[in-house]
């Protein structure tokens, strides 16, 4: 089972006339937001809520238990990803809701993978290294730090450095 009260994974829980987790409100595929943040709970209001939870929903994906209200918004080969899941499901199984701008849900399927990544980026210092090599403007293979605008070593890189901008960690 899930510890329902733990705010880190769910956030607050709301309880007045419809008890909900804040981060289910959140992700909640379909639940207008039409108060203000003071509104409701942070700008759900109390009857859109209860309409929601009356509707049936498909069942989750993951535990293939009913009411499943939260979908993964990735497009996959250009259709929709089908997957719907319980809040606590899709955190358990790896999913992820990016808590920012649009508050997307991304099932496991769909997540960024770091792995995939970091991966991407040896692959290119591979390629930088190798055109460098024969140019002579690498530092030697002992050194950790190669030289001005080449990346560091792909062990040193997928131990200490940000996939992304490739700075240090």
């Amino acid at each position: 089972g899930y510890d329902e009260d733990d705010v880190l994974l769910y956030g607050e829980m709301f309880r007045g006339k419809v008890t909900v987790h804040q981060y289910c409100l959140l992700s909640a595929d379909g639940l207008p937001q039409r108060g203000d943040d003071t509104e409701g709970y942070e700008g759900f209001l109390v009857k859109d809520i209860a309409a929601e939870l009356k509707q049936a929903r498909p069942k989750c994906s993951y535990c293939h238990q009913p009411d499943a209200r939260v979908r993964c918004v990735a497009r996959c080969h250009m259709r929709p990803c089908d997957k719907m899941f319980h809040f606590p499901c899709l955190i358990h199984r790896l999913g992820i809701m990016q808590y920012f701008d649009e508050f997307r849900t991304l099932c496991s399927d769909h997540r960024p993978n770091q792995k995939q990544l970091i991966a991407k980026q040896i692959r290119w210092w591979n390629r930088r290294r190798s055109a460098a090599s024969s140019l002579s403007v690498l530092a030697s293979p002992s050194s950790s730090s190669p030289g001005p605008g080449l990346p560091r070593s792909p062990e040193i890189l997928s131990k200490q450095t940000c996939p992304y901008c490739m700075e240090a960690v």
